[in-house]
């Protein structure tokens, strides 16, 4: 209360009011530490020994003769632009454009090295890191093995160590991998190589210019990619001649199901190769696609422009997309899949841009959204196929971090900072 006292509400019980402390003293800018305690700061109101907007740290104990509220410092805090940070350790506040920690017992100040601050805010805590954290499916990214050049690593979903599962001189840029995990096709410095698990060395399928995006078939038979501007397909079953399927298209992705690949046509939309036509349909300004085992494809953005973004199933045979879930305003979707259960699993992040708790939320057609509690903070997120395992960055230093949704947990590998690419295996 302003005028003095401290008392706790009780908002699921009329919002009735457990005084803590009488009204004696002011009681300012309380914060709850990890392990559940309280501390806040709380002054004497005719205390002339310290200005208006100074107080003492005080903590809210439990002892056997019920809650009390002890001071903890003999040193006075001025309040004035302080806040606390996550924890109730430490106290910011914004000095002449320079963060200033402050320490709440002693008062003192530790400038950080950062000037012409405008504005700062927290972002979510992270969780404490589980090591060895098993997943329900392996995590696949690039990183430098110590080399200098950046290979192919996996992180297994027993949770082993992540390693290398490539060696190769330069540095690899793209990369795939066979529905069983065993064969990897990845390009590097103008070639696409071939690793497979009977093999020491890999084998040069390919060599052209902007080579990316190589692309197995859902079993592991044939291999589509960029090259020159347009998509390539090899029969890895046959005898190797690489095969022009099509100029100014991108970022292959097999859909097997569906008999074809989708595509990047050259403005930007989402299409369909079909292998056995060799006909490209356009779908629309859709970003991201994945292919569903009934030949149906989720994707997310929109059928054009002007029409709704959101999640969309795309029916071969039907005229249309149609519109499967919106997000809420102010959301993006950037990641999702489909569950054997029903719903699809959806990663929703702001569309801002800015620092957020990640949310997940299982949808179905009709049936509103379910809210899934998740990891706080994931940069870059991805999901698994079976929607039990998220990967992503533990921070902008590219740091992976991964979350089981199964076990409530997250763990930060101890491995190569500076990752890229982070993925899992396919759908194809």
């Amino acid at each position: 209360p302003a005028d003095g006292g401290l008392a706790v509400v009780d908002t699921a019980n009329a919002n009735q009011q457990l005084p803590l402390a009488d009204e004696s003293k002011l009681y300012r800018n309380p914060a709850r530490r990890p392990d559940g305690s309280v501390v806040l700061f709380a002054r004497e109101p005719e205390d002339e020994r310290i200005t208006e907007t100074a107080a003492f740290l005080h903590d809210v104990r439990t002892s056997v003769s019920g809650i009390e509220v002890v001071q903890a410092s003999e040193t006075s805090v001025d309040l004035t632009g302080l806040r606390w940070a996550p924890g109730g350790r430490l106290m910011v506040t914004l000095q002449g454009g320079v963060l200033v920690l402050v320490d709440p017992i002693s008062a003192q100040g530790f400038p950080l090295p950062l000037t012409d601050v405008a504005a700062y805010a927290w972002g979510a805590v992270r969780l404490p890191s589980v090591p060895g954290l098993p997943l329900t499916d392996s995590v696949q990214f690039l990183a430098d093995d110590g080399s200098g050049a950046a290979q192919v690593w996996s992180l297994p979903s027993d949770g082993g160590e992540a390693q290398p599962i490539t060696a190769h001189p330069e540095t690899i840029t793209a990369f795939d991998l066979t529905p069983d995990g065993e064969t990897v096709a990845y390009v590097s410095a103008g070639g696409l190589w071939l690793l497979t698990p009977d093999s020491d060395e890999p084998a040069l399928l390919y060599e052209g210019e902007s080579l990316g995006a190589p692309s197995f078939n859902g079993d592991g038979s044939a291999l589509a990619f960029e090259a020159a501007g347009g998509v390539v397909l090899i029969a890895l079953d046959g005898d190797g001649t690489p095969q022009p399927l099509l100029d100014d298209y991108s970022a292959p992705r097999f859909a097997t199901a569906s008999g074809g690949l989708l595509v990047r046509i050259a403005d930007g939309d989402l299409g369909f190769y079909a292998l056995e036509t060799g006909e490209v349909r356009r779908l629309g300004t859709f970003r991201l696609a994945k292919p569903l085992a009934d030949g149906r494809i989720l994707a997310v953005g929109a059928v054009t422009a002007d029409q709704p973004t959101g999640l969309y199933i795309i029916d071969l045979n039907a005229p249309e997309p149609t519109l499967f879930y919106a997000p809420p305003a102010g959301l993006v979707i950037t990641d999702f899949t489909p569950l054997d259960t029903g719903p699809v699993r959806v990663l929703l992040t702001r569309a801002d841009g800015l620092p957020a708790p990640l949310r997940v939320f299982d949808v179905s057609l009709g049936g509103g959204a379910v809210t899934i509690p998740v990891v706080p903070y994931l940069e870059g997120a991805r999901i698994s196929r079976d929607g039990g395992t998220l990967a992503g960055y533990a921070s902008g230093a590219g740091n992976l971090a991964v979350y089981s949704v199964v076990l409530s947990a997250e763990s930060i590998p101890p491995i190569p900072a500076r990752i890229e690419g982070v993925t899992f295996p396919p759908f194809r």
